[in-house]
């Protein structure tokens, strides 16, 4: 990881090389991939991507947040639909999807993508707690209540307390995360006075987004 190798590639390889000098068994070493909550995890993943690569997302957010007057506005627009979409669907789907649009609305806005991607991590994480199918925490705490013989959690048994964690924290995100980021609304500030003296001299900003794939 530390010289930018592929997380998959490094994973597996070091699996397969404490298997090999025998500090972990077979059993240890692949039985995770029979998990329930990771073969679920990997589908909503692939699902995510999928729908991301459609660009519904994009169209979708574009509608949604059109052009907000200022910052609080636009963590307002972005924030409630992704925790809606993570109590309702998956946060691991939801983030997936969201990422690539809000990458190119923030790209087109002028604003750093770290004022957004920090305070949705924890909005999602807090609202996916809504439902046991929400987020991978609750479905691996549902496998280890069955695994051990105890009552499992309702669907919507954990629905109030999320509902009212999630106002507080979307709340307390929007007041907070202007003040603990500012650092990274000055570099945006910068960026749009360079674009904006790039402009006058003639020059075009384009923006465009690669996807680069391992073979």
């Amino acid at each position: 990881l530390v010289w930018q190798w592929p997380s998959d590639t490094v994973m597996i390889g070091a699996t397969l090389f404490l298997n090999l000098t025998g500090l972990i068994d077979a059993r240890q070493a692949w039985g995770g991939f029979s998990n329930e909550v990771v073969l679920s995890v990997a589908a909503l993943s692939v699902v995510g991507d999928i729908v991301s690569q459609t660009g519904f997302v994009d169209i979708l957010f574009a509608k949604i947040i059109g052009k907000p007057p200022n910052l609080s506005i636009a963590m307002l627009k972005i924030f409630i639909p992704c925790a809606v979409g993570a109590a309702t669907i998956s946060n691991t789907a939801v983030m997936a999807c969201c990422m690539p649009a809000i990458e190119d609305w923030c790209a087109k806005e002028g604003y750093h993508t770290a004022l957004f991607f920090m305070p949705i991590s924890y909005i999602m994480l807090i609202a996916g707690t809504l439902a046991v199918f929400s987020t991978s925490t609750n479905l691996v705490a549902q496998a280890l209540l069955v695994e051990h013989n105890l009552p499992p959690l309702g669907q919507f048994e954990l629905a109030v307390p999320s509902l009212m964690c999630s106002l507080v924290a979307l709340i307390y995100l929007i007041l907070v995360s202007p003040v603990v980021l500012g650092r990274f609304q000055n570099k945006s500030k910068k960026a749009d006075m360079l674009g904006g003296s790039s402009s006058q001299s003639g020059c075009r900003s384009w923006y465009c987004r690669v996807q680069l794939t391992s073979q």
